[in-house]
């Protein structure tokens, strides 16, 4: 029997989402020779000029770490039911 948890499907979807971006901007660094600065939006309407595969890289190890969280959660709530 299958269970299914929302929102851990969606951060791991995030997460996946954010690896492709992460994998692109390192190939662009890598291969391409670009620069890898980007603005990104932080506290609202700021922008901020970043390192944009150090960005990518935190924002996947702190999904990563969510995503083990929400795991570690959902299988010890379901292990507490018995079918």
């Amino acid at each position: 029997m299958g269970y299914s948890n929302p929102i851990l499907h969606k951060l791991i979807k995030e997460r996946d989402e954010t690896f492709n971006k992460l994998e692109r901007a390192t190939y662009d660094v890598d291969v391409l020779g670009k620069k890898p600065r980007q603005r990104v939006r932080i506290a609202g309407c700021k922008w901020k000029k970043v390192n944009i595969v150090n960005h990518y890289q935190e924002q996947l190890d702190h999904l990563n770490e969510e995503v083990d969280l929400m795991n570690y959660l959902f299988l010890t709530t379901m292990k507490n039911y018995q079918f």
